[in-house]
């Protein structure tokens, strides 16, 4: 980054993961409060990309120590640190090439915890990030060698006890007293899943309020990964909303759900490649919620079928409604005054130059036509 891309990071941006020692000094000497999170596999061991046929060959993985990016597979590994399936001593991850360990282990829990507090030390880190922290045949059973079952109870309670003793075990060590422990709990709309994830310090949701552009969830689905939100974030648990959709109309919608499940320590990331970006409307200046959000998502709910949420300085409207099941409405919702809806336009990559792209234009309105899965924000007066 140029020195008026660092900061422009580090006055715009919350954190980040996967940075250099050396990365992370630069933001930090902008601003001091700048938190990194340093990256590892929540319920993995980093070995070779894969080629053909599930082949464990490719270049090895890599994870960041200090100002170096080091190997992550060990000198040396113990038989009893991997988890064993179907008569297999370990259970490949064929989409990439790490191996699925045995949580519960005692020998590989220690090793983890301390080569982790080591790099977290030496990285200067504010906690680690925990990726792929979820029970592993929600990633679909065909994506390991050997085939994990595609639907199974009793293997699903299993690995949700172990994740939650794994992060118990965590936060009793010195990496879990002293640093922040962040997993990656996927869409989390598995209605399945019994993972609560409560004794970490916060998860990223990935695939955040949709799946990707145009591709809305289910309004089940909607509802239930708000209602998980909500589970954590009104016990003080940190959420990061992460979302790769570039279309305004995706943006918007991400921007509305988040707004309606906002906590103090919430985050939004709309996501699309590791140079900085910035979307106009993370500044639309809505103010701090002047309404809580109650511990279910319905408790928002009008008696029209929109969701709304009041704020300092105007108010958001979501309709969840979608095309995914059937569910599908276009609302129109009666201001009764005139408010300004924000309109972005623009927006990505930051310049060398530092600038911002993009731009949000207000229109003044008295009403509001919500398609489905789509979201306003209105403020009360034009910016």
């Amino acid at each position: 980054m140029s020195e008026a891309q660092v900061r422009f990071a580090a006055r715009h941006y919350d954190g980040a993961q996967k940075l250099l020692r050396s990365q992370a000094a630069r933001l930090r000497a902008v601003n001091p409060h700048f938190l990194v999170l340093h990256y590892r596999l929540g319920e993995g061991l980093g070995y070779r990309t894969t080629t053909g046929n599930c082949n464990p060959n490719g270049a090895f993985i890599r994870i960041i120590q200090g100002n170096q990016w080091i190997r992550e597979w060990p000198k040396s590994v113990e038989p009893q640190w991997f988890y064993r399936y179907g008569g297999s001593s370990r259970v490949l991850m064929c989409s990439f090439g790490w191996y699925l360990m045995n949580l519960d282990d005692s020998s590989w829990r220690h090793w983890w915890e301390r080569k982790v507090l080591r790099q977290v030390e030496a990285n200067r880190d504010d906690g680690v990030f925990m990726d792929s922290l979820s029970v592993p045949n929600y990633f679909g059973g065909s994506v390991w060698r050997p085939r994990l079952p595609d639907v199974n109870a009793r293997f699903e309670a299993a690995w949700s006890a172990k994740i939650h003793r794994w992060l118990r075990w965590l936060q009793r060590q010195p990496l879990g007293r002293r640093y922040y422990l962040v997993p990656n709990v996927g869409s989390w709309i598995t209605t399945r899943d019994r993972t609560n994830y409560l004794p970490a310090d916060g998860v990223m949701v990935e695939g955040f309020a949709l799946g990707e552009n145009a591709s809305p969830y289910a309004l089940a689905d909607w509802k239930l990964q708000a209602n998980r939100i909500l589970s954590l974030a009104t016990r003080g648990r940190a959420v990061i909303g992460q979302t790769y959709v570039t279309r305004t109309r995706d943006r918007i919608f991400a921007l509305g759900t988040y707004l309606l499940l906002k906590h103090a320590r919430s985050y939004l990331n709309i996501d699309t490649g590791l140079d900085p970006e910035w979307w106009p409307e993370y500044g639309i200046p809505i103010g701090k919620p002047k309404q809580g959000t109650g511990d279910h998502i319905g408790d928002m709910r009008t008696t029209g079928g929109i969701y709304r949420r009041r704020f300092t300085h105007g108010i958001v409207l979501v309709n969840p409604t979608s095309t995914a099941d059937g569910t599908a409405a276009t609302r129109t919702v009666h201001l009764g005054r005139t408010m300004f809806l924000a309109m972005p336009h623009g927006g990505g990559g930051v310049a060398s130059s530092g600038r911002a792209p993009g731009s949000v234009t207000y229109e003044g309105v008295r009403s509001v036509r919500l398609a489905r899965y789509s979201a306003a924000v209105l403020l009360d007066r034009r910016p």
